[in-house]
C-alpha cells in the first residue's frame, strides 16, 4: 500500500447471513485498502485476528457517542465510550476514531455550543493522543458548515484532532467540496463519500449525483490528502465499480496539473 496517496475503505458489519469474517474478506476482494468498524462489534484481540485472516487492516473505528449537552450522566458514558473506542483502535493498528459533532436538544448557538462541545472533546483528545489515534469529529449535524469546524478544532488546538469531512452532508449543507477542502485542509484526517441526488433526496451510483465526489477527489489531490476515504453505501458490482472510479478521479490529472507542450523541456541539439 502506498502511504503518499489516498487509501479506499468501506464500513463493514456482521449481518444475520453475513458473519463480520466474511464481510472482512468480501470488502479486500473488492480491492478495498481497509474497512471501517464500529466500536463493539468484536473484542481488539478477535477483531485483529479476522482482520489479519482477511488479508485487510482496520483503518477506522466508528464511535456513535458524541456530546448532548445532557443535565444526566449521558456526557460522561460517552466519553468512556469514544475512551473505549480510541482503545480498541489503539489495538488493533487503527489510526483514526471517528465520531459525529455534537446533538444536543434544543437552539444553542454555536458560538457556545463551540466552547462546550470543545470542553468534553478536549480530553478525549488527549487520550487519543497518549494512545497513538486521531479522534476526527464528522460534519454531521450541528458543525455541517466548515468555518465552524475550523473554529472548534482550531480552539483547542490538538495535534490529535481533526475532521472526518462527510462531502454529503457537506453538500445538503448547500456547501461545496472547494469551500469544505480549503477552509479545513490539513485538519482533514478522514473522508466519507457517497453520491445523491439533492432534490428530491434519493441516493445513486457514484458519479451520477449532486454532490460531485470527482471534485473532492481533485481538491483532496491538490492539498496532498494521503488519509482514509471511506465509500459508504454501495455493496456488491456497485461497490466494486464505484472504487473503479475512485482510483480513476485519484489519478486523473487535470490540464493545470499536466505539462503542457510548451512547458516540455527541450534538450539542445549539439
Amino acid at each position: 500500500m502506498n502511504t503518499l496517496e489516498m487509501k479506499f475503505a468501506t464500513p463493514v458489519s456482521a449481518g444475520p447471513d453475513v458473519p463480520l469474517a466474511r464481510a472482512l474478506e468480501v470488502a479486500r476482494e473488492v480491492g478495498f485498502d481497509g474497512v471501517e468498524v464500529m466500536v463493539g462489534t468484536e473484542s481488539h484481540e478477535r477483531l485483529l485476528q479476522l482482520a489479519r485472516d482477511a488479508g485487510t487492516c482496520v483503518a477506522c473505528v466508528a464511535c456513535d457517542a458524541t456530546y448532548t449537552g445532557a443535565t444526566d450522566d449521558t456526557d460522561e458514558r460517552h466519553a468512556g465510550t469514544v475512551r473505549a473506542a480510541l482503545d480498541v483502535a489503539a489495538h488493533v493498528g487503527a489510526t483514526l476514531v471517528r465520531l459525529p459533532d455534537a446533538r444536543v436538544a434544543g437552539t444553542v448557538p454555536i458560538s457556545t455550543l463551540i466552547v462546550r462541545f470543545g470542553d468534553w472533546l478536549a480530553p478525549l483528545a488527549d487520550h487519543a493522543a497518549s494512545v497513538g489515534v486521531k479522534l476526527a469529529v464528522q460534519n454531521s449535524v450541528a458543525f455541517r458548515h466548515a468555518a465552524d469546524l475550523w473554529k472548534l478544532i482550531d480552539r483547542l488546538d490538538r495535534r490529535s484532532l481533526g475532521v472526518c469531512y462527510d462531502v454529503l452532508d457537506a453538500a445538503r449543507a448547500g456547501e461545496t467540496s472547494a469551500v469544505g477542502v480549503s477552509v479545513l485542509n490539513s485538519r482533514i484526517f478522514n473522508v466519507r463519500v457517497v453520491d445523491a441526488k439533492l432534490e428530491p433526496f434519493a441516493p445513486v451510483p457514484l458519479g451520477t449525483g449532486d454532490v460531485r465526489v470527482e471534485n473532492l477527489i481533485k481538491r483532496l489531490r491538490g492539498i496532498g490528502f494521503c488519509g482514509w476515504v471511506t465509500l459508504v453505501s454501495p455493496t456488491g458490482e456497485e461497490a466494486r465499480a464505484s472504487l473503479e472510479l475512485l482510483h480513476t478521479w485519484r489519478t486523473r490529472r487535470s490540464v493545470s496539473e499536466r505539462e503542457l507542450p510548451f512547458q516540455k523541456k527541450t534538450v539542445a541539439k549539439k
